[in-house]
Order: structure tokens, then C-alpha cells, then sequence
């Protein structure tokens, strides 16, 4: 179960909080689907749970465990909705590897191959 209790975010170049006081369950198993208007904080909300934000306030859990924003990033994987945005252009495996360094060819390989 994921449980995120009194979330908030306010981004240092803006006035105003982006989430404020957010809470919300999503069972273990089972898809969860968070819609909104156009800037309504879908994608800040998704960017924290993946790790490449960190809230102001609030905590963020899975089984019971508080999650940091580092172990997130180990933990989830995030698709942007304008890619171009956001990758570095670099080689096919350079993306891959984005934020793995370590990791080899060969698993690379491998991921691809489970992934389909």
C-alpha cells in the first residue's frame, strides 16, 4: 500500500504551493489513476513519488516504511509526457544508463529483453 499523508510542495520560483496538504491510499495490487486539469500538480505529484522532486512537507510511505526522495529514486521509474524535454540526447545506452552509471551493456541488454 502506498500512503501519502499531508503532502505540500512549493517550489522556490513560485509563490504558491503546486500541492498542498495532500493525502491519498493506493492499495497494494491494484491501479490507481490521478487525473486533473492542465497544471493542477499530476506531474509534480508523479516527479516526487519517482524521486526527482522533493516536498516541502508531508510524508510519503509503502508497507509501512517512510520513503526519502533517493530511495524513491531507486524504487520507481517514470516515463515523462515530453521526453524530448528531458533526456540529454546522449547515446541510446547513455539514456539507459541515465542515473546507473555502473550498470553494463549486458544489463541493459537484459532489461530490454524482459521489457519487450
Amino acid at each position: 500500500m502506498l500512503y501519502i499523508r499531508g503532502l505540500t510542495y512549493h517550489p522556490p520560483a513560485s509563490n504558491l504551493a503546486i500541492l498542498a496538504n495532500v493525502s491519498l491510499e493506493l492499495p497494494a495490487q491494484q491501479m490507481g489513476l490521478i487525473i486533473g486539469r492542465s497544471g493542477s500538480g499530476k506531474s509534480t505529484l508523479l516527479q516526487i513519488l519517482s524521486g526527482l522532486a522533493e516536498q516541502n512537507q508531508g510524508q510519503i510511505y509503502w508497507r509501512e516504511q517512510s520513503l526519502d526522495p533517493e530511495y524513491l529514486q531507486q524504487l520507481a521509474g517514470l516515463v515523462f509526457q515530453f521526453p524530448e524535454r528531458h533526456f540529454c540526447a546522449g547515446t541510446i545506452l547513455e539514456e539507459l544508463r541515465l542515473g546507473h552509471p555502473e550498470i553494463g551493456s549486458d544489463q541493459v541488454s537484459q532489461a530490454l529483453i524482459e521489457v519487450g
